[in-house]
Formats: C-alpha cells, sequence, structure tokens
C-alpha cells in the first residue's frame, strides 16, 4: 500500500507516518531516496490500531500519545492481533496486548494492568483499505 492511502486507512498525516519511518520505527518496502514508500498490511492494521488507542485516551491525540502506543503496538515480539477483539494499553513501559474475548481481557488486566481498553473490528476500521480475508486466512501446516 501506498503511503498516501496508508495515511487515509490509518488516519494520520503524512508527516506522522514519515517521522515514524525517519526515526526507524516502520519499515516500508523501497525507502530509499526518491522512491516511494510501500507498506505491509500488517503495518497498516497495527498502525490503525495504535491510531484507535491513541485518539480515545483521557488526552486529545497528541504525537507523544500517538509515538507512545505506536511503538507498542508496532513491537515485533507482540503478536498479531485477532480480527475483532479488544486492544489494551499499559504504562510503565507502554505495552499493548491484543485479547479476542472478555476473559482474555480480564486475565491481561489480573496479570499487566492495563490503563486504556478500547473495543475495535478490524472490518470496520480498516476494511475498505487491507484485504482483511487474505490476511488472516488460514495457513497450511
Amino acid at each position: 500500500m501506498r503511503s498516501v492511502d496508508v495515511c487515509k486507512a490509518v488516519g494520520i498525516s503524512f508527516r506522522r507516518l514519515d517521522y515514524l519511518a525517519r526515526t526507524k520505527q516502520l519499515d516500508g518496502m523501497a525507502t530509499g531516496s526518491g522512491c516511494p514508500r510501500v507498506w505491509d498490511d500488517r503495518l497498516v492494521v497495527r498502525l490503525a490500531l495504535a491510531n484507535r488507542l491513541a485518539s480515545v485516551g483521557p488526552q486529545a491525540p497528541s504525537q507523544s500519545a500517538f509515538q507512545e502506543v505506536a511503538t507498542a503496538a508496532l513491537d515485533p515480539e507482540v503478536p498479531d492481533p485477532p480480527r475483532s477483539g479488544y486492544a489494551l494499553v499499559t504504562q510503565q513501559p507502554s505495552t499493548v496486548t491484543w485479547a479476542p474475548g472478555w476473559p482474555e481481557v480480564q486475565a491481561a488486566i489480573a496479570s499487566h494492568g492495563a490503563v486504556l481498553l478500547v473495543a475495535y473490528d478490524l472490518d470496520e476500521l480498516v476494511g475498505q483499505w487491507v484485504d482483511l480475508d487474505a490476511l488472516y486466512a488460514p495457513t497450511a501446516a
């Protein structure tokens, strides 16, 4: 997906996307000077969730709030989010946990605490931009 489409799908400015790329928090393909960046759909999904989390926080979404949540959501150690469920953000240090249902939310809160909890459905969030059926298709073992 091209940068302009990522910005539309995620709801962020090109400046914010470019900042994340220049600070090496995102890795688009073909990132050389004069080459347009191309972004992986999994990255777009995580950015959209990060923007959703940052926008529903106790204060207006700021660059630093988005930056902190995006950094946690883009952590390669965090598994991919389920197609729908809950996103939890913890504090000190900020981490993001995906939970497919309420029992997993309760378990995550019990073990990590939570500062922010948001329900999401990727079909509503980025469904018109990302082929979620292909992204979440079962893989042959």
